[in-house]
């Protein structure tokens, strides 16, 4: 495997140890830090019905080649064809610019860089599937 995107429905409440399993992954001294991100991101997610991409992410040495564009026309073909709207939170500028050759924007009447409070910035982005004919 040399990419991945992982997706969610909006609607989808997540396993319910999520936050035992996220405390034996990042340790309990940064479980905090972590639900505390988890938190802000819950809180701006739009109240729409949409998929969330969660994570997309190609090994290093496979990056450049289209990997990551490809799993991402993979996943909104099938977004399209059921007029659902895509949503992520970018986390640089250098990302937000991909998805924004994909056809996201920043997210309409809201606030589109999210302050970190350990530093740094990310951007909630937002597609639109196109109309159908």
């Amino acid at each position: 495997m040399v990419g991945v995107a992982l997706w969610y429905a909006s609607d989808d409440p997540g396993p319910a140890d999520y936050d035992q399993r996220v405390a034996s992954i990042v340790g309990e001294p940064r479980r905090q830090r972590f639900q505390e991100f988890d938190e802000l991101l819950h809180h701006h997610t739009p109240a729409t019905e949409h998929d969330y991409l969660g994570f997309l992410a190609v090994a290093p040495e496979h990056q450049a080649r289209g990997i990551g564009s490809r799993l991402l026309r993979e996943h909104h073909h099938r977004l399209d064809h059921q007029a659902r709207p895509a949503y992520l939170v970018a986390s640089n500028q250098h990302s937000a610019r991909l998805y924004a050759r994909h056809g996201y924007r920043p997210l309409p009447g809201a606030r589109y860089e999210l302050r970190l409070l350990a530093g740094g910035s990310m951007y909630r982005m937002w597609r639109t599937p196109p109309p159908t004919d």
